[in-house]
């Protein structure tokens, strides 16, 4: 007569031989056509057989998983590890511990503890041989309950008793079991501890309710054999860490698709991306939209994070999910794709955080009174009146900035054979090189203003290059990082230059135009938007395409379809004696010769 006990437990693999129960699985096709290790590790045998040696209800789940490993150790072996490709070995070989594979471990110890009593309790209705295995099982939990209870309760603690293990000690084999990357004395070992202790603490709740009287139906738990499998398709993880090493993009670009992969992984995990839903990214949203930024530094206003900036975070990770489906990692949908940050995020509160804007002329020249520019007490004290002049970047760059439109970055890493001054169009090349990328990947030559010329920026590239530099800037530095981070453009943008401009120099000069508790409306980043907006004064007349063309903004589609890149020639023509009217400049500091 079929047993009634595996047919209620529904588990794969187990059936019943005269009230012993036994585990059986099919040896796989391709093993059973290798006859070589067919008769090696299965005797010819097209089922793999194994006696459970048990016929108690609730021995059966912990004797299933020790015949699983067994199984599938013997195939491992049949297959051999060599026609495994070795990626694939060594992810399995190193299973990341993850928070739903924490809940499944969790699930199954809580099944496997709760579920024997439930279905043993339902059994004993109306049979007395069930009735009595029912009671067996009582008079045995309340026989070992002070040890089980010391195991369960005490931390660290470790049973000399294989049947009856401790949370450590099942943490020991299924780490084993699934290959798991958690290492004796690691935070995960300890987790996947933690997460068998609350199973195994939630099933013994459970039973107490079952022996009260308290009919629960408790799940069927997880199978072993499908937490020791990897899941079909890839992670977000995988996914994201795929797109950033087929896509050609700058450490910046990479750098924040990996910050926004973890971000997500603390709020909602790292999910087979099969198993991501639209809330998950939805959730994600939102978390990120009651974020707090700035406030960490003297003039810094804290505000909550910009909407630009969620849509970027997220977007990074559609666009990873993109790739999968385009290179055939993912079939199927993109659960992060539709989504409108707007509907989550509201627009950033203009009277705390005003939108960034060009410098006024009025503005330019308050911050060219600074002692950067007039003179300063010493190099230690560049923001006290002194009488000594600064001649390398902390004068010539912003002038440079204003003058050319050129970005913090590209100022930064610019070099001295980047800046043509002896050419028949004097410009400077900009140009991605060892020092730092360029935004886009794009170069460009920015013609050079008759009015920067006079304000003696030749005598400095001439000192520049007897002095044997190689950038234009030398006492430019980028902050001491490591990585791809020394070359990304906001490492140069968030040098001590740049950070003292923005929080000193217009701290101080434009005090007057600032509100206590609002971001600044202008930054270093202003020159650049000053100099497009001098370049567009009607009295100057320049076509949008060449004023595009020079300060690195796209075109519109009908300019890159006719007139494609405007030549140095018309923009050096066009431009060269453009400038600002009422612009008063403190003459330069003498050349480093």
């Amino acid at each position: 007569m079929r047993h009634r006990g595996v047919v209620a437990l529904k588990v794969r693999y187990v059936s019943v031989r005269d009230g012993v129960f036994q585990y059986h699985r099919r040896v796989p096709m391709d093993i059973v056509r290798d006859t070589v290790s067919w008769e090696r590790y299965f005797k010819r045998d097209k089922l793999f057989r194994r006696t459970l040696s048990t016929k108690n209800l609730a021995e059966v789940f912990q004797a299933t998983a020790e015949k699983q490993r067994e199984y599938e150790s013997l195939v491992s072996q049949a297959r051999g590890q060599a026609t495994q490709p070795p990626a694939l070995a060594a992810v399995q070989s190193s299973r990341r511990v993850t928070k739903n594979l924490l809940e499944g471990i969790k699930a199954y110890q809580h099944a496997v503890t709760a579920r024997p009593f439930a279905q043993a309790y339902v059994w004993a209705e109306q049979d007395k041989e069930q009735a009595d295995a029912f009671q067996q099982m009582v008079d045995d939990r309340e026989l070992f309950a002070e040890g089980r209870k010391e195991l369960l309760t005490r931390q660290g603690a470790r049973s000399a008793c294989p049947s009856d293990a401790a949370p450590l000690d099942r943490a020991h084999d299924l780490i084993k079991h699934l290959r798991l990357n958690a290492p004796a004395g690691s935070t995960e070992r300890s987790l996947v501890s933690i997460a068998i202790r609350e199973g195994e603490l939630a099933g013994e709740k459970d039973i107490d309710r079952i022996i009260a009287g308290e009919l629960l139906h408790v799940e069927p738990p997880p199978q072993l054999d499908e937490l020791s499998e990897e899941p079909d398709g890839p992670t977000l993880r995988e996914v994201v860490e795929r797109y950033v090493a087929d896509v050609a993009m700058i450490p910046k670009t990479r750098r924040e698709a990996l910050v926004s992969l973890a971000l997500f992984e603390e709020i909602v995990g790292d999910k087979r991306v099969t198993d991501l839903k639209r809330r998950d990214f939805t959730t994600y949203i939102e978390h990120l939209a009651k974020k707090q930024v700035g406030g960490r530094s003297e003039g810094s206003v804290s505000r909550p994070i910009a909407r630009h900036t969620v849509k970027k975070r997220h977007g990074a990770l559609r666009a990873a999910i993109n790739h999968a489906i385009d290179t055939g990692l993912h079939e199927g949908g993109n659960p992060a794709g539709g989504i409108k940050i707007s509907t989550w995020v509201k627009p950033s509160d203009k009277s705390v955080s005003p939108d960034k804007r060009p410098f006024r002329v009025t503005e330019l020249n308050m911050v060219f009174q600074h002692p950067w520019f007039t003179g300063c007490k010493s190099i230690a004290q560049t923001h006290e009146p002194g009488d000594l002049r600064l001649s390398g970047a902390h004068y010539w760059a912003p002038l440079l900035a204003l003058f050319t439109g050129c970005r913090a970055a590209e100022l930064g890493g610019l070099k001295l054979n980047e800046v043509h001054l002896d050419d028949t169009f004097p410009h400077i090349h900009v140009r991605g090189n060892e020092y730092r990328p360029t935004k886009g990947g794009h170069s460009r030559f920015v013609p050079v203003l008759d009015a920067l010329l006079a304000c003696g920026f030749r005598d400095y590239v001439v000192a520049m290059g007897k002095s044997g530099a190689d950038r234009l800037f030398p006492d430019w530095m980028p902050p001491k990082t490591s990585g791809d981070f020394d070359k990304d453009d906001a490492a140069w943008s968030n040098a001590g230059l740049i950070r003292s401009f923005n929080r000193t120099v217009i701290g101080h000069r434009l005090v007057s135009f600032h509100t206590v508790g609002v971001r600044h409306e202008v930054t270093f980043h202003s020159f650049r938007g000053a100099f497009k907006s001098m370049l567009g004064l009607k009295k100057h007349g320049l076509p949008e395409n060449v004023i595009n063309e020079v300060v690195g903004h796209s075109k519109n589609e009908m300019d890159k379809r006719y007139v494609g890149v405007v030549p140095l020639e018309e923009t050096y023509t066009a431009m060269r004696t453009c400038g600002w009217e009422a612009l008063i400049i403190p003459a330069p500091p003498p050349s480093q010769c």
